[in-house]
């Protein structure tokens, strides 16, 4: 029989190996992400914007020099392979610096010669455990963060790195009485130990309460060592409660305080770029670039602040930057074909989307915009209703998306489907004007007068591009001059 450990051991390398390493402040924006922002913290991982996310890379940072620390103890692992304590050293060595696969290698042999301890009644110290449930926070493995958290606190009672995990565990699992429990026993036993403090901040502010998440958070960034996570945390607790110039304060302090850090910097574009506040945003990315000059993803941001501000000639150079780096980078990619879309060059756009459309098949824009170019011509109407259905499987909560299916099936003849479609469309983005618009067409094509002009009505209250204002005008000024009808 395979014990439960094992089992979750298997589905944590699995893990391990398919999902990206994140760290805290590239995804702050405007929302927190705070348990896999804490767990970065926890296990001490150094931060970079998350390229590796769009390249897809393995979750393993390159370590930059030789790491005597790490030389030692692989020599000692080397003289004495069944020693599970200097196996976990070494796991814990390679964590901090973020050699994922290293750490859970060393981690997982260790616990099975801790397993190995406990069959001959033998205290096992429960370090690996600890490791393991580190590491499966990191790759999101719930049931393993709290198989191996629960280990550790009965391992090692009197860790408080083991209830942070512990903590961290349940709130995973959504079990946030227990969490709350340990965390408050937690913080009354070491209540000066910064990560248990930053832990619990993030779970008390995914429960929004405020007041006490601050307070931890404030705490935490008094206590040693001044490390950026607590400072990061707060202002994505402010950020989360629309506190938006108390959280950018907290970020522009963040950077000065960590001068060579591009994390608070790259965090801080994203908040302006929020905003709308494009020069500000642009500024802030721009010097990440100059910080990290073999990353794509602040010249990507870059260009979008272009786009924002209608310079497409500024946003192809900075796309064009960005594929000088890496020449996969679908979002660069994505950023020129979507350009080519709106200078009119519509051959050069479709032959761009089709690209991307066989090497990313499930980046839903490029899917999106195809599908609706080729609406919008006339042809190839079967091939987008596929694509267009292939964006809505991808990300079927965007109501743009449903537009798109929508508006396929409407130029198809495919009345009653593309009035569902656009209907739920619709419902996801309600004050979106084009989606009105393509909701009263297809409801007047199929034979639903009222309905059909009170959504061209709406239509004309809200955003409406010049063409589509004219013809929504000109059909219900038609209506108006025919004789009543009903439904």
């Amino acid at each position: 029989m395979v014990n439960n450990w094992q089992r979750r051991l298997r589905n944590v390398r699995r893990e391990a190996r398919d999902v990206p390493w994140q760290t805290v402040l590239p995804r702050i924006g405007l929302a927190v992400g705070v348990l896999v922002a804490v767990s970065a913290a926890f296990v001490g991982a150094a931060g970079r914007p998350d390229s590796r996310l769009q390249k897809g890379q393995p979750a393993v940072s390159p370590v930059a020099a030789p790491n005597p620390q790490l030389t030692r103890l692989e020599t000692q692992v080397q003289r004495n392979p069944s020693s599970s304590r200097v196996r976990s050293e070494l796991g814990n060595a390679y964590l901090k610096q973020s050699e994922v696969a290293g750490a859970l290698g060393q981690f997982s042999q260790a616990l099975q010669l801790d397993e190995q301890k406990d069959l001959k009644g033998k205290d096992a110290p429960g370090e690996s455990a600890l490791g393991l449930a580190q590491i499966a926070t990191q790759v999101r493995d719930r049931d393993g963060a709290l198989v191996f958290a629960e280990r550790a606190a009965r391992r090692k009672p009197n860790d408080p790195d083991a209830w942070t995990a512990l903590g961290i565990a349940y709130a995973m699992n959504r079990r946030n009485a227990d969490a709350t429990r340990i965390f408050e026993q937690s913080l009354k036993q070491f209540p000066r130990h910064q990560k248990l403090k930053l832990a619990a901040a993030a779970h008390f502010g995914r429960l929004r309460q405020w007041a006490r998440a601050e307070s931890l958070a404030r705490a935490a960034v008094a206590l040693p060592p001044p490390d950026g996570a607590a400072d990061g945390l707060l202002a994505a607790l402010f950020l989360e409660q629309g506190r938006i110039q108390d959280g950018e304060a907290q970020l522009v302090k963040l950077s000065r305080d960590r001068p060579n850090d591009p994390n608070p910097v790259f965090a801080l574009g994203k908040v302006r770029l929020g905003q709308r506040d494009l020069t500000g945003a642009r500024e802030a990315f721009q010097q990440v670039e100059r910080m990290q000059p073999g990353e794509p993803v602040p010249h990507v941001y870059t260009a979008i602040t272009h786009m924002l501000d209608s310079n497409l000639d500024g946003a192809e150079a900075s796309y064009r930057k960005a594929l000088a780096v890496d020449t996969n980078s679908a979002s660069a990619q994505l950023g020129i074909a979507t350009i080519r879309h709106l200078q009119g060059r519509k051959p050069e756009a479709i032959e761009s989307y089709e690209r991307l459309a066989q090497s990313q098949p499930s980046l839903s824009p490029a899917l999106n915009n195809l599908a609706y170019l080729y609406a919008e011509e006339g042809k190839n109407l079967e091939r987008a209703q596929q694509l267009a259905e292939r964006a809505v499987a991808v990300s079927p909560r965007t109501g743009s998306l449903h537009d798109t299916l929508g508006w396929v099936l409407y130029r198809r003849g495919e009345h009653a489907a593309a009035v569902a479609e656009l209907q739920q469309a619709s419902r996801l983005a309600p004050q979106n004007g084009t989606i009105q618009f393509h909701l009263g067409k297809a409801l007047l094509a199929a034979g639903k007068q009222a309905a059909g002009e009170a959504a061209l009505r709406k239509a004309l209250t809200l955003n409406l591009g010049y063409r589509e204002k004219e013809e929504a005008e000109r059909i219900l000024g038609g209506a108006a001059a025919a004789p009543n009808q009903t439904e």
